[in-house]
Formats: structure tokens, C-alpha cells, sequence
């Protein structure tokens, strides 16, 4: 424990919890204009909606899912729980 006991209710699972969804805004706000993962251009004339959390960004066709899911596809990485928009195939790719 560290002074004050603050250590405490950060290592609580019930403040991990609620706490979750704004951390998942944050790294969503984060990957969508980090350079190393290039998702600007990815994303590039797409909205990206998350299913489970207030965060929404962008304009053109909707791409939704969790908002884990969201983070896998900026970075690349799809999984089959975001649903992509009209014309496009993973992660905003022409097809």
C-alpha cells in the first residue's frame, strides 16, 4: 500500500470495471491518429461507431462493433465483431 492507501482501490476489480469503458475511449482516441499503426489511413472516409461505449469518429460509411473489436481493426488486426461498412473489407480495405 502506498501512502494515503491509494495503491488500494486502484487494484480494486470494481473500479477496474467501471472504469473499463473509458479506458477503451482512451486507447480508441489514441490508435485512431498514433503513427506507428498507421490506422489514419485505414480508417480514412469511414465513421467508426462503438457498439458498447459513447465513442463515435469520423464520416462516410459505418463501421460498428465493440469497442475492443474497434481497437483490433485501427490496429490492423480484424476479428469477426466488427461489422464493416458497404464496399469494404477488413479494416476498411477496398473489396
Amino acid at each position: 500500500m502506498t501512502a494515503g492507501g491509494s495503491a488500494l482501490w486502484l487494484a480494486s476489480p470494481v473500479f477496474a470495471l467501471a472504469e473499463a469503458p473509458r479506458c477503451v475511449a482512451v486507447v480508441l482516441d489514441f490508435a485512431r491518429t498514433a503513427p506507428t499503426i498507421s490506422a489514419a489511413k485505414r480508417i480514412k472516409g469511414l465513421t467508426l461507431s462503438a457498439t458498447d461505449l459513447d465513442w463515435r469518429t469520423g464520416s462516410g460509411p459505418l463501421v460498428e462493433g465493440p469497442g475492443e473489436a474497434l481497437v483490433m481493426a485501427l490496429a490492423g488486426r480484424c476479428d469477426g465483431d466488427v461489422v464493416l461498412g458497404r464496399g469494404r473489407g477488413c479494416c476498411g480495405e477496398s473489396g
